[in-house]
């Protein structure tokens, strides 16, 4: 998004009252040719989809932060480890900002962001 002051965006996210809402949100988003995700099941940066992290089955030979010298204490990392951050993720809804979005492209993804709300919500 264009800024005088010079702020940038890049993704939007905001939530949806239920994970089940939230997926129909992104569904009809897609339909809407906004392309659009769920960030708990497109598997990015979701802790809980990190299998080579929780099974510390990783490339470094430090083996941080389960056995590295830098840290002395006990780490732990398993699947529903942090259940508020589960519930925030399965009710979001990701759309990412393109530098090169038009203001008449942000416009159409706001009338569809309304026109979806309207129906989902």
């Amino acid at each position: 998004l264009s800024d005088p002051d010079g702020e940038t965006a890049a993704t939007l996210i905001f939530f949806a009252p239920t994970p089940e809402q939230a997926e129909r949100f992104a569904r009809a988003l897609i339909a809407e040719n906004i392309p659009a995700s769920v960030p708990w099941w497109s598997g990015q940066h979701v802790y809980n989809h990190f299998d080579q992290i929780i099974e510390r089955r990783l490339l470094s030979t430090q083996k941080c932060s389960w056995e590295c010298p830098r840290y002395q204490g006990s780490a732990t990392l398993r699947k529903g480890q942090f259940p508020r951050t589960d519930s925030i993720l399965k009710r979001a809804v990701h759309l990412d900002i393109h530098p090169l979005f038009t203001d008449r492209d942000v416009d159409d993804i706001i009338a569809g962001i309304r026109k979806v709300a309207r129906v989902v919500l």
